[in-house]
């Protein structure tokens, strides 16, 4: 399973945590809608981190299960 097929599944409503929960700190990292990426603070595009991230979650998870 994918970061993103497992995100889908696990998927929380990000806004209700905003709305109750104004002061927590929450930022929401993945997945994202394509096209509003951005940029994040040091000037990484973020669109290019989480496709690395889904990568590297991918890799780990098959080295864990022997498929590497």
């Amino acid at each position: 399973m994918t970061v993103k097929e497992h995100s889908e599944r696990v998927r929380f409503d990000h806004n209700l945590i905003e709305k109750h929960l104004p002061k927590s700190n929450f930022r929401r990292i993945f997945p994202i809608d394509p096209g509003s990426g951005g940029t994040a603070a040091n000037g990484d595009n973020l669109e290019d981190l989480y496709v690395k991230l889904e990568k590297s979650a991918c890799t780990l998870w098959k080295k864990q299960v022997g498929m590497i």
